[in-house]
């Protein structure tokens, strides 16, 4: 192999670069495909064991927000997450991380009985970790930058969505799943 078919040591640390910060997106879209999906396997494998989130009113390790993640969202039809405009600044094995998020739930009932549907958006403030070649989060702060509930509109089924197909359901029923996404 000749000198000049050789990449020099800057274009391999910044295809590196690029393929850290392409992996930690993944893992950031993983999560919310887990919560969506109320899929605890999804969710545990963007954690690192030893991790700690302080996300809302729960504070604590991976487990303890599974968990609280299976209760909260299990107990309604439809949750959906999403996570757009991430800053990734990469130090070495660990990556800080700031993402914006938007989030809708239908998980609550107001004083009167009523189901309440939740609009929230913030960032997700993330320390990620790579070990063994893998990112995941190690802490993670979740931040509320707006919040709106409203009265949920009646049903989630055909007199919502008409003819629509397929609606998205939990695993694993989700089309996800049976089409072998996942």
């Amino acid at each position: 192999m000749s000198e000049a078919s050789i990449p020099d040591a800057g274009v391999l640390e910044r295809l590196e670069a690029l393929m850290d910060r392409e992996a930690i997106r993944e893992t950031l879209h993983r999560y919310c495909r887990g919560v969506d999906r109320v899929d605890a396997d999804i969710i545990r494998s963007v954690y690192w064991p030893d991790a700690h989130d302080t996300h809302g009113v729960y504070e604590g390790g991976p487990e303890g927000l599974i968990e609280q993640t299976l209760k909260v969202y299990g107990a309604t039809d439809h949750v959906v997450h999403t996570v757009s405009s991430s800053s990734i600044a990469l130090q070495g094995k660990r990556a800080k991380v700031e993402s914006y998020y938007l989030a809708w739930f239908a998980t609550d009932v107001d004083e009167q009985g009523t189901r309440v549907q939740t609009f929230a958006a913030g960032r997700y403030l993330d320390i990620m970790e790579k070990r063994g070649g893998e990112w995941r989060i190690w802490k993670r702060t979740c931040v509320f930058d707006w919040i709106h509930r409203a009265p949920m509109p009646d049903g989630l089924g055909e007199e919502v969505f008409g003819i629509r197909r397929p609606i998205g359901q939990k695993a694993p029923h989700d089309l996800l799943y049976r089409d072998g996404f996942v």
